[in-house]
């Protein structure tokens, strides 16, 4: 009997040890393989320096309190400058569009498409794709704030046509 309740305190312990720990094993061994995967990616990107022309429209209305923030946000992000254009398409009554105007001043990439009366969201963003000249456009709102890698992770996965389809 004191064996029979041995091995079965064995098993209680045993089992739900072995299954945590080949968990944990699969875990380590998917995220070291994703990690190689990203680290692959960017090596070849890296060599192919697969960087397009990149547009980034922010719709604004009434944002002067974090306006600032997301210019600066969008300005520190790890892609190239000279190939990222940032578009604000702008209907507020407030200084915000004078505080993209000040920063337009300093960075030639920052434009300013500017309404006299409110239109919303989709218009502004419609007339913000419209005007853009990137060859991959990112839709964004004031309000979110991005890595500074998210630009350079989103343009790679368009480095590869046959991965999203696009020589249809």
């Amino acid at each position: 009997m004191i064996e029979i309740l041995r091995a079965l305190l064995f098993l209680s312990f045993g089992i739900p040890l072995l299954i945590f720990g080949l968990y944990g094993g699969i875990t380590i061994y998917y995220g070291k393989l994703k990690k190689n995967e990203r680290e692959g990616t960017n090596k070849r990107n890296e060599n192919n320096k697969f960087e397009p022309a990149v547009s980034v429209v922010v719709a604004t209305h009434n944002e002067e309190k974090i306006v600032s923030k997301k210019i600066e946000n969008l300005l520190s992000s790890n892609y190239p400058r000279e190939k990222l254009e940032i578009i604000f398409v702008d209907d507020s009554d407030d200084s915000t569009p004078n505080i993209i105007e000040k920063y337009s001043q300093g960075s030639p990439n920052i434009r300013l498409i500017r309404f006299n009366e409110r239109v919303g969201y989709s218009p502004a963003m419609i007339a913000g794709c419209k005007a853009a000249e990137g060859k991959i456009i990112i839709l964004n709102d004031a309000g979110s704030f991005i890595d500074a890698e998210a630009i350079p992770s989103l343009v790679v996965q368009f480095q590869d046509p046959e991965r999203w389809g696009g020589n249809r």
